[in-house]
């Protein structure tokens, strides 16, 4: 589309210059005076194209900025968390026990959301795909609340027994199926509610489960669990319990890892980037805090700004 524009103008150009020459040819004065009128209807149209040509190069260019925007927001998924990766994937392997139930700990500072939606994009690929029947709290953790949100999903009464609804839940699920459970809780009441969950609900409802289908709990809770904390009836130490909690260790992001995802997810190759810098790039990112996600997201994303801002001044003196 730029180019029609560029064509256009220098047509009009052309013929300004044609008109100029007439122009100068000519003696007569109403004559000089008409072609003069039409020089600068000429040149009007000219300036007119160029700002209508400006205008749409910056709404291109908007464009593409959004474009790669969504990229590395969908892209960023990719960046690390190796070994919890790893033991997700376990789950898939295993043909007996379909279910497993995941802890995410330090979520927030540790980017839990990106491996969140991995594990979302990962269970499409395991099943028939079932939508987060339990959205999670984010102001209360306690068993009142979770039980207002499953009796709500299950159009019956919060004072339903807790194995009715359990037999509910089980009664939906069909062959090839995922349930999906995400539950996101702060730090207060967060032990007391783990425990009533894991042998309440969690235990009781994935027992003698049925191979054909499979349940997936998620619980991302913003702090690191301690080691004086009783865990033991609740969190697997050692063996791998499925009925009890996993924690899945998010680690900080390492240089290569961000060298590696700018070079291969970011989208700046395509955008004419010199990507031989992309190692300064990491580097630079990376020891604002050590490789911890959340502030090397945040400094990962101005620096992709201003890498976007740079490639696009590149491409328009082009």
């Amino acid at each position: 589309m730029s180019d029609i524009y560029e064509q256009a103008i220098a047509t009009l150009e052309r013929e300004r210059e044609a008109l100029m020459d007439q122009w100068k040819g000519t003696l007569s004065d109403s004559e000089r005076s008409q072609i003069w009128e039409r020089i600068k209807s000429k040149e009007k149209q000219i300036e007119d194209k160029k700002e209508t040509r400006k205008s749409f190069n910056l709404a291109a260019t908007n464009l593409a900025t959004a474009s790669m925007r969504q990229i590395w927001k969908d892209e960023l998924i990719k960046i690390d968390f190796k070994k919890a990766k790893a033991l997700i994937e376990n789950f898939k392997k295993n043909d007996e026990r379909r279910y497993a139930l995941w802890l995410l700990e330090n979520s927030i500072v540790m980017e839990g959301e990106l491996i969140l939606r991995w594990l979302e994009n990962y269970l499409r690929g395991c099943g028939h795909w079932i939508k987060p029947f339990v959205h999670g709290f984010t102001t209360t953790a306690n068993k009142e609340d979770f039980m207002r949100a499953l009796a709500k999903e299950y159009a019956t009464s919060p004072e339903t027994e807790l194995s009715e609804i359990i037999r509910l839940i089980r009664a939906r699920f069909r062959m090839g199926e995922i349930f999906f459970i995400n539950i996101d809780i702060p730090t207060d009441g967060a032990l007391e509610f783990l425990g009533w969950f894991v042998q309440e609900f969690w235990q009781p409802f994935t027992q003698d489960l049925d191979g054909d289908f499979a349940v997936v709990g998620v619980i991302s809770l913003d702090r690191q669990l301690k080691s004086e904390d009783s865990l033991d009836e609740i969190v697997c130490k050692f063996k791998r319990d499925r009925q009890k909690i996993i924690c899945l260790k998010l680690e900080n992001w390492t240089k290569k890892d961000i060298e590696v995802w700018l070079r291969d997810c970011s989208g700046l190759g395509q955008k004419g980037y010199d990507m031989a810098k992309v190692k300064e790039v990491a580097d630079r990112v990376w020891n604002i805090d050590k490789g911890k996600p959340v502030s090397t997201r945040n400094a990962l994303a101005s620096n992709l700004e201003r890498l976007l801002a740079e490639a696009n001044q590149k491409e328009e003196t082009a």
